[in-house]
């Protein structure tokens, strides 16, 4: 299920329902993470209610980090460097929780490397179905990394490397690399201001699992080894590398939006209880 909570809607403020105005010290965002949480509160509910958690995956996560132009009303990236439309670990490192009552230890953790494109082939395998064979399928099967021992070290996921590309359409440029261990940064710059982009050469290389804000750069020529390692691994990347369609260019449709009203900034009042019911329920 889409959410658009922690988006801005029309007139620059976040999508929350009336019932919520006011509700959070953290202003428009708090009230929109209020309505947020509510809302996916009162799904479990009804899934624990209809005694389908047994049978149900629930994964929970985001598709970037905080969109930082908006300032108070974009969200926190807490340590991590920069945000939504940047290749730097505020724009690209999310949360995730998965559920699955009965199949996946509770209170575990994992460290291993997953995408958001994994969910789409994960949920696919685990459904016993094979992903198109018509068309390039970007996410791997994270099975193992969902359902395996979370206490064992040894890494489950079928990554080794993550490959973060940024640009403009028809101007895609890999820009960052990710492993376990390392990550490497080609160009930095945003999405939102791509003309200020930096090139780098040598490249950018930080020590992740030290160094999660990317604040120290290592001295590559001590590195020389991590950086053709790296080298071999866009080489390949880039071989097998299929550029789909500008999804954004296709337009939009605006009978999709999941707001009534824009002109009213999404609130409509029709049958939206009270916070006194909701905080009640």
């Amino acid at each position: 299920m889409a959410f658009n909570h922690a988006h801005v809607a029309f007139g620059g403020r976040q999508w929350f329902s009336s019932p919520f105005n006011n509700s959070s010290p953290r202003g428009d965002y708090g009230n929109a993470m209020a309505e947020l949480d509510y809302v996916v509160g009162k799904i479990l509910a009804q899934l624990e209610y209809l005694q389908l958690l047994e049978n149900t995956l629930i994964i929970f996560t985001s598709d970037n980090g905080p969109w930082k132009l908006q300032l108070l009303n974009g969200g926190s990236g807490g340590l991590f460097t920069d945000g939504k439309g940047s290749t730097w670990e505020g724009g690209i490192h999310m949360p995730a929780l998965a559920m699955w009552q009965g199949v996946i230890q509770a209170q575990s953790v994992s460290q291993d490397l997953l995408n958001t494109m994994d969910v789409f082939t994960t949920i696919l395998s685990l459904a016993g179905v094979r992903p198109p064979s018509d068309r390039v399928i970007d996410g791997l099967d994270v099975t193992a990394s969902l359902l395996g021992d979370q206490g064992d070290k040894q890494t489950k996921s079928p990554h080794d490397y993550m490959f973060f590309w940024n640009g403009r359409p028809g101007q895609y440029y890999l820009c960052a690399v990710l492993n376990d261990t390392y990550k490497i940064h080609y160009i930095t710059g945003s999405w939102y201001d791509w003309d200020a982009r930096v090139v780098h050469d040598p490249p950018l290389l930080y020590q992740i699992e030290k160094d999660p804000s990317e604040l120290y750069p290592l001295n590559t020529t001590l590195y020389q080894d991590v950086i053709q390692q790296f080298s071999v691994a866009v080489t390949l990347h880039k071989k097998g590398m299929v550029f789909a369609e500008d999804q954004c260019g296709r337009g939009s449709d605006p009978s999709l939006a999941i707001c009534c009203n824009r002109a009213t900034n999404c609130v409509c009042g029709q049958d939206i209880p009270s916070l006194d019911d909701i905080v009640s329920v």
